[in-house]
């Protein structure tokens, strides 16, 4: 019976996306402290505007992520997700952080601190759950804000296509999360081999390979990624209206971000129950 928003720190989306419309969450106030305009349905970070409208040159990376945490392709197969129906329970608000910048025409994070900004905006302002399948966050201020919201907020983070051991100490800095999503080194016993747990509202996803075995590129280590999805040729939304394949955790997050919605919408719980669920 629930609503859930769902905040997409990525791309952007195709705001036109037929699949997509009618899950995209019109904001219904401008909230305070942000910039969101009143019946924005995202905000892009880098050019300070409230539209999320995806860049080309991302090759539908946002826009994929939005299409499996609604489950579109899913319920191409599942139709009773659209039976319950699904659009009525959970509503995305797409938060820009990567896009073409600069005069040369780079493209991705131009500055590392609009991830941290997102999630500073959005935690306060009824996202109870994020999905985040980059990198860079690495802010630790940030940390202590993530903490607060401990049982109010929610955050799915894709663990990175790096192949590493994120257990050792010397992978500390990958994937962005130095500090900020996990517990202190300080507090943990480094004759363990543990460098830092996630905290207790953080959740970091490997990628499984078509046989149900990790991807070989994909981040691991038992004591920092706890959960694992499907990571390999996943359908989901692309530019045009159409449907594409890609790989990685990306998308791995995203498949477990749809699930912990799905919950959250069932039941009023803190997100370290969540979390436990999942």
């Amino acid at each position: 019976t629930g609503l859930v928003h769902v905040g997409i720190v990525d791309a952007g989306v195709d705001t036109l996306h037929p699949a997509l419309k009618s899950f995209l969450w019109e904001i219904p106030i401008a909230f305070p402290n942000t910039r969101w305009d009143k019946g924005s349905v995202g905000f892009d970070y880098l050019k300070r505007i409230s539209d999320p409208t995806e860049d080309a040159m991302l090759k539908s990376h946002g826009t994929h992520i939005t299409g499996l945490i609604t489950a579109r392709a899913l319920s191409l197969w599942h139709t009773q997700l659209d039976g319950i129906p699904l659009k009525d329970h959970i509503n995305v608000y797409s938060l820009k952080v990567a896009g073409v910048y600069g005069r040369s025409g780079e493209y991705g994070i131009p500055d590392f601190s609009m991830p941290s900004q997102a999630l500073d905006d959005g935690m306060p302002n009824r996202i109870g759950l994020f999905n985040l399948s980059l990198k860079g966050v690495t802010f630790r201020m940030l940390r202590k804000e993530i903490i607060a919201y401990s049982r109010q907020v929610l955050i799915i983070h894709a663990a990175g296509n790096d192949g590493l051991d994120l257990n050792l100490k010397e992978n500390l800095d990958c994937v962005g999360c130095n500090g900020t999503f996990r517990n202190g080194i300080e507090n943990v016993p480094l004759d363990l081999g543990r460098v830092g747990t996630p905290l207790d509202n953080v959740l970091f996803v490997a990628a499984l390979d078509q046989s149900g075995g990790l991807r070989t590129d994909s981040n691991r280590g038992d004591d920092v990624v706890e959960i694992a999805a499907p990571g390999s040729d996943i359908c989901s939304t692309v530019h045009g209206g159409h449907f594409g394949v890609l790989s990685g955790t990306s998308q791995a997050a995203p498949i477990v971000t749809s699930t912990a919605a799905i919950i959250l919408a069932e039941h009023d719980a803190f997100p370290s129950e969540i979390k436990e669920r999942l």
